[in-house]
C-alpha cells in the first residue's frame, strides 16, 4: 500500500487551516512550529516566530513559573480550553480561543495549541451589549409602559413606567 500523506502534504494541509496551530516546548515555552495562520495572525514571518517564547506573545502568561503551572495542567489533564489574548507584532492584542493538549511527536513531548482568532466576535459582543444598554435606557425613559418576553430564554423585561402603572416602585 502506498501512502499519499507525505511531510509536504501534511505541511500544506496545516498551512491551509484557518486557525493558528502551534507546537510548543512544555518546559521552555518555546514555539517549535506554527502554521501560516499562526504567524499571519500575529504579523510575523515564520522565521521570526519560531524560537520565541509564549511569554513574549501571550498577554495572560505572567512569567515562567506561571507557564510551568499552565503546562502542567495541560500535560496531566484533559485538553485545556481558554480565552486569551495574543500580542501582535505591532503591539495590539488579538483575542483568541485556545485549545491546548499534550502530544508525543517522535518520542518528544510537545504541547499542541490551536488558537482561533475571535477578535471580530469579541468586538461584535461588545457592540451588542452597548446597543442593549442603549435600548434599555430608551425603554426606561419613555412614558409608555412596555414589556418584552424573550421566549427562548424565558426572560421578561418590564420598563420602569410599566412597573409604575402596575403600582410597583
Amino acid at each position: 500500500m502506498t501512502t499519499w500523506l507525505t511531510a509536504s502534504t501534511l505541511a500544506a494541509v496545516l498551512d491551509a487551516a484557518p486557525d493558528a496551530l502551534y507546537l510548543i516546548d512544555p518546559e521552555t515555552s518555546t514555539i517549535l512550529h506554527c502554521n501560516r495562520a499562526g504567524h499571519d495572525d500575529l504579523g510575523y514571518t515564520p522565521h521570526e516566530l519560531l524560537g520565541q517564547s509564549v511569554l513574549n506573545l501571550q498577554t495572560d502568561v505572567i512569567d515562567l513559573r506561571h507557564w510551568a503551572l499552565m503546562a502542567a495542567n495541560i500535560r496531566h489533564g484533559s485538553p485545556c480550553v481558554s480565552l486569551s489574548r495574543h500580542r501582535h507584532r505591532d503591539g495590539h492584542e488579538v483575542s483568541v480561543e485556545v485549545h491546548a493538549s499534550r502530544v508525543l511527536v517522535a518520542g518528544r513531548e510537545v504541547l499542541v495549541s490551536v488558537a482561533r482568532n475571535i477578535t471580530g466576535r469579541v468586538r461584535l459582543d461588545a457592540d451588542m451589549l452597548s446597543r442593549d444598554a442603549h435600548v434599555r435606557f430608551a425603554l426606561n425613559e419613555t412614558s409608555d409602559g412596555l414589556w418584552d418576553w424573550n421566549i427562548v430564554s424565558n426572560e421578561v423585561f418590564f420598563s420602569a413606567p410599566y412597573k409604575r402603572m402596575l403600582g410597583y416602585g
